[in-house]
C-alpha cells in the first residue's frame, strides 16, 4: 500500500517537474514583454517629451531673435534720441545767444530813443524861438533826429562864413550836442541849382564847394566852441543834388540852401573804437560850456558881465566874427 503511495506521489512530482521545466521559459517570456512595453512607452513619452522640448526651445530662440532685433532697434533709437538731443541743446544754445542779442539790442534801441527824447525836448527848450520863427525843423528821419538850419540864418549870400545870428544858434545846438557821447553827428551841406556867380568861382568853383565848405565851418565852429568830441563830427557837401522843394522858385531854392545836423546811433564797435572795451562814453568836458555864460538853476545859463576881460583890437573882433572855413572831408562828387 505504501509502495503504491509511493509510486503515485512519485509520478506526480515527476510531472510537476516536467510542468515547471516547460512552464519557467513561458512565465519569463510573459514578464520580459510587460517590461518591454512599458519600456516602450517611457521611451515614447520621452520622445514626445523631447519634441515639445524641441519645439519650446525653437519658440525661445524666436522669441530670444525677436528680443535681440528688439534692442537694436531699440539701441538705434537710443542713439538717434541722443544725436537729436545734441542737436536741440545746441539749438538751444543758439536761441539763448539770440534772445540774449535780441535783449542786448531792445536795451540798446530803448537808451537810444530815451536819449532822442531827451535831445528832442532840449532842442525844442533852446531853439523854440527859432522853431516858432521856422529858421529850424526838428525831424525824426529814418537815420536819426535831424535838425534842418535855413542857410540865410547861417551864412549871408554867396559865403561860407558864418553870421553873428548863426554862430549865437549854433551856440544853443552846440549846448545839447555837447552831452552827446554815443551818436554820429553828421554835419551836411545843401544848396540851390543856381550856378555860381563868376565873381565867387574863385572861392567856389561850384556848389560842391560851397555847400561842402558851409558844412565844414559849422562842424568847425561847434568843435572849437562848443567842445564837441571831433571823433563825432563829419562834415559832408551834397551841392543842389538832395533838394527838399523845387528850384524854381524862390522860397523853394531858399528851402534847399539849408545845413542839416543828422545824429544817427553809434554801433557797438564804433563805441569800442572810441572809448575802449567798456563802450562807456566819458562824461562832456566842462570846456564844451559857451564861452561866457554862468551856469543857473535848472540848467540855464546866462551872459557873464564880462569884467576883467581883455579888450580886443579891431583885427580880433573881425577874425572871431568871421572865422575862415576848412574843408575837412572832400565833398561826395555823385549825386
Amino acid at each position: 500500500m505504501k509502495r503504491i503511495r509511493y509510486l503515485v506521489l512519485q509520478k506526480q512530482v515527476t510531472w510537476l517537474a516536467i510542468a515547471c521545466t516547460f512552464l519557467g521559459p513561458l512565465t519569463g517570456c510573459v514578464v520580459g514583454k510587460d517590461r518591454y512595453e512599458k519600456a516602450l512607452d517611457q521611451s515614447n513619452a520621452l520622445r514626445s517629451a523631447v519634441e515639445d522640448c524641441s519645439r519650446s526651445r525653437d519658440d525661445l530662440l524666436r522669441e530670444r531673435q525677436d528680443l535681440v532685433e528688439r534692442i537694436q532697434d531699440l539701441e538705434k533709437d537710443h542713439q538717434g534720441l541722443l544725436e537729436q538731443l545734441v542737436r536741440m541743446e545746441s539749438e538751444l544754445g543758439v536761441m539763448g545767444e539770440r534772445i540774449r542779442f535780441c535783449d542786448e539790442q531792445a536795451a540798446i534801441r530803448e537808451n537810444q530813443t530815451a536819449g532822442i527824447s531827451r535831445t528832442y525836448e532840449a532842442f525844442a527848450g533852446r531853439l523854440s524861438g527859432e522853431i516858432d520863427e521856422g529858421k529850424i525843423q526838428i525831424d525824426q528821419s529814418e537815420r536819426g533826429l535831424k535838425l534842418n538850419l535855413v542857410g540865410k540864418i547861417l551864412f549871408p549870400s554867396g559865403s561860407a562864413e558864418l553870421t553873428l545870428d548863426g554862430k549865437q544858434i549854433l551856440e544853443k545846438v552846440g549846448f545839447v550836442l555837447k552831452e552827446i557821447r554815443d551818436r554820429k553827428i553828421q554835419i551836411e551841406g545843401h544848396a540851390d541849382n543856381t550856378p555860381i556867380s563868376p565873381s565867387l568861382r574863385s572861392r567856389f568853383a561850384s556848389n560842391w564847394e560851397l555847400s561842402a565848405l558851409r558844412a565844414s565851418a559849422v562842424a568847425r565852429f561847434l568843435e572849437e566852441q562848443s567842445g564837441i568830441d571831433p571823433r563825432l563830427i563829419a562834415a559832408t557837401g551834397y551841392s543842389s543834388y538832395q533838394p527838399v522843394s523845387e528850384n524854381e522858385t524862390p522860397d523853394g531854392r531858399e528851402q534847399n540852401r539849408r545845413i542839416e545836423i543828422v545824429l544817427s546811433p553809434l554801433t557797438t564797435g564804433e563805441m569800442t573804437r572810441l572809448y575802449g572795451e567798456s563802450s562807456l562814453p566819458p562824461p562832456a568836458s566842462n570846456a564844451s560850456v559857451p564861452a561866457g555864460a554862468l551856469p543857473q538853476e535848472q540848467g540855464q545859463w546866462e551872459e557873464a558881465p564880462g569884467e576883467g576881460a581883455p579888450p580886443q583890437s579891431q583885427e580880433e573882433k573881425v577874425e572871431a566874427a568871421d572865422p575862415v572855413p576848412q574843408l575837412q572831408g572832400a565833398p561826395n562828387a555823385s549825386p
